[in-house]
């Protein structure tokens, strides 16, 4: 084939597996014949020179050259040749002098292989690393597309700006985030038993929980509890109250005043049903526990979501490794139904470490 015909087969073979399979069992084959040409189990040049001058020959290599194709089509070849010279000889009828392997007198060969045989498997060969070529370039592009660390993420990174691109290409390119301890630590913490005898409920606290927050006034939420009315009480790492809400019957409340910033703080919320208050989180349940960024850490995160508003598996890189789960969970999950399988990989294999430190609710830790 000339060089374009070469190519065309290439790139077709690169993408038709029932192609490649039929070329893999042609080469096979091919190699299985090679080998069995060089093999010990054919017939030798003298016994091929005996079945040729129509000797006496064992049983058992009568029974191989009705085996073995590539036997009886030398012998046959040997015995036609060695009958046509017989007839055109200058002694007919004489039987020819025995010959020895390096020149056999009957065939003329000093070698008993098929020129064509051997340029067969030659040129197979030449296509097997073809397909070769093809089957590693099929390989490389599969290893690419599942591999954490592949091209196609090492440019996303780059193309990324350039005060975040060094902290999201490490996660990429490492497959792992840089959760801070302190945060890991507010859902770790193991929880001491505030009463005895309580009932789990579906009242429950959602966030803040055990994250870091980007706004000095989050925004606090918690579960329906029907026919109930809700206050929110805000400590701080010891246990003083800083901030109490009004009675309330939504399910979100946020502060009027700003809490301080690089601070942890606690906080639950009470339900009044019926005379009877009923607190979240729950005696059995971890603290809910939060830590409010500094200035620079959260102007520093303000300035990527305006640089990147449509990447949120940048996003979520950046608040994982701020402490800001919440909102890393929520990028996260928008960047595992992205068309790209390399961005919905990594954002899976994210969200995964993050549910690793979630909070059970409902359950002691």
């Amino acid at each position: 084939m000339s060089a374009e015909e070469l190519l065309r087969v290439d790139d077709h073979l690169a993408q038709c597996a029932e192609c490649r399979a039929l070329v893999a069992q042609g080469i096979e084959r091919s190699v299985r014949q090679v080998r069995d040409m060089f093999s010990a189990d054919h017939l030798t040049e003298a016994q091929l020179d005996d079945y040729a001058l129509r000797r006496p020959m064992q049983a058992d290599l009568m029974r191989h050259i009705d085996r073995c194709e590539e036997c009886r089509v030398d012998a046959e070849d040997l015995r036609r040749h060695a009958d046509s010279t017989r007839e055109t000889g200058p002694e007919a009828g004489a039987e020819l002098p025995g010959a020895d392997a390096s020149n056999n007198a009957v065939t003329g060969r000093k070698m008993r292989f098929p020129l064509r045989s051997i340029a067969a498997a030659l040129a197979v060969a030449a296509l097997g690393l073809s397909v070769w070529l093809a089957l590693n370039r099929r390989r490389a592009a599969i290893e690419e597309t599942k591999s954490v660390a592949g091209e196609a993420r090492r440019e996303f990174a780059f193309e990324l700006p350039a005060p975040y691109r060094e902290e999201i290409h490490a996660a990429m390119n490492s497959g792992s985030l840089r959760i801070p301890e302190s945060i890991a630590a507010m859902a770790a913490r193991p929880i001491q038993l505030r009463s005895a005898g309580t009932v789990p409920t579906s009242f429950h606290v959602v966030s803040p929980l055990a994250t870091a927050v980007v706004e000095d006034a989050p925004v606090f939420r918690w579960t329906a509890l029907d026919g109930a009315t809700f206050s929110v009480s805000v400590y701080d790492d010891q246990f003083r109250l800083v901030t109490k809400s009004r009675p309330l019957k939504s399910l979100e409340w946020s502060p009027d005043k700003p809490l301080v910033r690089k601070t942890v703080y606690r906080w639950e919320v009470k339900a009044v049903r019926g005379g009877h208050t009923q607190s979240a989180p729950a005696p059995t349940e971890p603290e809910a526990k939060f830590f409010v960024l500094s200035v620079t850490d959260a102007r520093r995160l303000g300035a990527a979501h305006a640089a990147m508003p449509d990447d949120p598996l940048a996003m979520g890189i950046l608040y994982a490794n701020s402490g800001v789960l919440d909102l890393a969970r929520r990028e996260l999950s928008a960047a595992a139904l992205a068309s790209d399988p390399a961005r919905i990989s990594l954002a899976e294999r994210f969200l995964g470490q993050l549910q690793l430190g979630q909070p059970q609710l409902g359950q002691p830790k």
